[in-house]
């Protein structure tokens, strides 16, 4: 026991002191930061200066009416100013080649019932201008357009009035505190847990690596036997990862509190994250990372050349991305049947189930039932691991994964 701990300290120590963990430490704790302010600064770029378009109104009456409910548009951000120039058409053009407005709107009573002529001259196509001037003289000149057709505002308010349709829900209506957890945060806390699940998967992968290829392995087996030398790889490492992402947790709380302004998901705080599905989170990620890590330390017991990591490093790569790529349709429909059954399934229920826990909160026996699973099969799984990890971290050999799922067979005596 004393020799596990000595090497999970060092694992621990190696990893926190590294500069690649310090590095993404700092990087991901400035995308938090990021995140919480970047709504606002993407909200203040597109509102920047606001365009200013002229107005030339020759008879109609709706230039304040137009003015105001361009104003009114959110993008792009219009300020309609009077036309002072001179009113004919080669005149207009040449003075907008010149002058210092984006274009000009240009109004003028009309015959029958479309009532107006708007024009707008505009030194390049500007669609998004043109739709919202549009949008903003249909609505102005539609009293003027009623009366000439001879219907009443009243009674046509009446007629183009939605009609309201009444939601009627079998489920009981979730809680307050259920509201607040929305799937966009299902998806963020998903993602942080399949970028940890790969990160420090692939740190174990390349740790076992490193020490066959330098030979330290041949030291450290001296001290301790290969499982538990392989067992406190693992739980150093994930014990950094863990810390990592506490951090990330720490400082998304930290912001979200001293942040002024509405949150980026919309009104929900991550104080305001229910406990349990912190806590959630902490278990999928402990059994998540065990899983992953141990398949991942198995094939890098088997490389014995650094070329040959890459292709060692496919199969526990591609496990977590088929996870990942359901987990975003659990994201969608967590109650579908994809995602119920997939969350059963072992290596997919750390993302897939803590997706549903955090969008769908189903039966407290289903999350339990899945670690459960997943825990019996990480029992296997470490033993598997352990016994690759032993036959192969001596052996200087081609990588083949026929060799993981054969035993090697030990010398008589």
């Amino acid at each position: 026991m004393n020799a596990f701990r000595v090497l999970a300290r060092r694992e621990f120590l190696e990893a926190v002191r590294s500069t690649s963990y310090r590095v993404t430490t700092v990087l991901s704790l400035l995308v938090v930061v990021a995140l919480a302010f970047l709504p606002g600064l993407l909200a203040s770029l597109q509102e920047g200066r606001p365009q200013t378009v002229a107005l030339l109104d020759q008879g109609t009456g709706l230039g304040p009416a137009v003015e105001r409910l361009a104003r009114a548009e959110p993008s792009p951000r219009l300020r309609l100013v009077p036309w002072t120039g001179p009113a004919e058409e080669a005149q207009v053009e040449a003075a907008l080649r010149r002058g210092n407005v984006a274009g000009l709107l240009w109004l003028r009573p009309a015959a029958g019932p479309e009532a107006v002529e708007a024009r707008y001259f505009s030194r390049q196509s500007q669609p998004a201008t043109l739709a919202a001037l549009s949008a903003a003289v249909n609505q102005a000149a539609l009293p003027l357009r009623l009366e000439r057709a001879g219907i009443s505002p009243s009674a046509f308010r009446a007629a183009t009035a939605p009609l309201r349709v009444r939601a009627v829900t079998l489920a009981p209506a979730p809680r307050a505190a259920e509201l607040l957890v929305t799937q966009g945060l299902g998806y963020f806390l998903m993602l942080f847990l399949y970028v940890a699940l790969v990160m420090f998967g692939a740190r174990v992968f390349y740790g076992v690596t490193t020490e066959k290829t330098s030979r330290i392995a041949e030291v450290l087996l001296v001290a301790a036997r290969a499982d538990a030398l392989l067992l406190s790889k693992l739980v150093g490492l994930g014990a950094a990862g863990l810390l990592q992402f506490l951090l990330m947790a720490a400082a998304g709380l930290a912001v979200g509190r001293l942040r002024p302004g509405p949150s980026p998901l919309g009104g929900l705080r991550l104080s305001a994250v229910p406990a349990e599905v912190w806590l959630w989170f902490v278990l999928f990620f402990l059994v998540g990372f065990l899983m992953y890590s141990a398949l991942y330390a198995a094939m890098g017991s088997m490389v014995s050349r650094p070329e040959e990591a890459q292709n060692a490093s496919s199969l526990p790569t591609l496990v977590p991305v088929a996870a990942y790529l359901v987990a975003l349709a659990a994201v969608v429909d967590p109650g579908g049947r994809l995602a119920t059954a997939a969350s059963f399934v072992p290596f997919l229920t750390p993302m897939i189930m803590f997706v549903r826990v955090v969008t769908l909160r189903p039966p407290l026996w289903q999350p339990l039932l899945g670690l459960a699973l997943n825990a019996a099969l990480l029992v296997l799984l470490l033993r598997w691991a352990a016994r690759v990890y032993r036959d192969n971290l001596l052996v200087q050999e081609p990588f083949s994964l026929r060799r993981v799922f054969r035993p090697r067979a030990r010398p008589a005596g």
